[in-house]
C-alpha cells in the first residue's frame, strides 16, 4: 500500500504551520478575556459575534490538536511497519526457541500500525478541514467586528456633535427670543 500522507520531513512542517494557528487562536480567546469590560461596553451584535469567533477559536485549537495528534500517529505507524517487518525477517532467519510466541506479538504489532494507518487516513483529512475552517470563519467574524468597533465609535461621535450643536443653537435661539 502506497503511503498517502506527508512523510517525516513534510509531518514537522504541517506540525510548524499547525501549532502557529493554534498559537494564534489561543491569543485570540485569551484577548478576548482580556478585554472583557471593553467587549461589555459594546452593542449586542458585536458581543455576540466576538462570542462566537471566540468559540470558533477555541474550536480551531481542539481540532488543531486532534490534528497534530493524527499525524504524529501516523508518521510514528509509518516508521514502524518497516521496522517489524525487518524484525520478522530477521526472526524467520534465527534460531531462537520462543520463535512462534515472538512472531505472533511482532504481527500484532505490525496489524495495530496498519490499522490505525489506514484510519488515520481517513481522519486526519476531516481534523485538518475541521481546524482551518474552524480558524478561517474565526478570523473573519473577528475582522467584522474589529472593523465595526471602529466604525461604531466614529459613527456615535459625529451623532454626538451634531445632537451637541442643535441643542446649543436652539438654546441660543430661545435666549435670543
Amino acid at each position: 500500500m502506497e503511503d498517502k500522507a506527508p512523510a517525516s520531513a513534510g509531518v514537522s512542517l504541517y506540525s510548524e504551520g499547525v501549532k502557529w494557528t493554534i498559537g494564534l487562536s489561543g491569543a485570540a480567546v485569551a484577548g478576548a478575556f482580556l478585554h472583557l469590560d471593553e467587549l461589555n461596553a459594546q452593542p449586542t451584535v458585536a458581543r455576540w459575534l466576538v462570542a462566537v469567533a471566540v468559540g470558533l477559536f477555541a474550536t480551531s485549537i481542539v481540532c488543531g490538536v486532534n490534528y497534530l495528534h493524527w499525524l504524529m500517529a501516523a508518521d510514528i505507524d509509518r516508521t514502524r511497519k518497516p521496522e517489524i517487518g525487518q524484525e520478522l525477517s530477521d526472526l524467520h532467519q534465527s534460531n531462537v526457541d520462543d520463535k512462534e510466541a515472538r512472531r505472533c506479538v511482532l504481527e500484532k504489532r505490525r496489524d495495530k500500525h496498519t490499522k490505525r494507518l489506514d484510519r488515520s487516513y481517513v481522519v486526519t483529512p476531516r481534523w485538518h478541514v475541521a481546524y482551518l475552517v474552524t480558524f478561517i470563519v474565526a478570523s473573519l467574524l473577528s475582522t467584522v467586528g474589529l472593523f465595526g468597533a471602529i466604525v461604531r465609535p466614529r459613527a456615535s461621535h459625529d451623532d454626538g456633535q451634531k445632537g451637541q450643536g442643535e441643542r446649543v443653537s436652539g438654546k441660543c435661539a430661545s435666549n435670543a427670543s
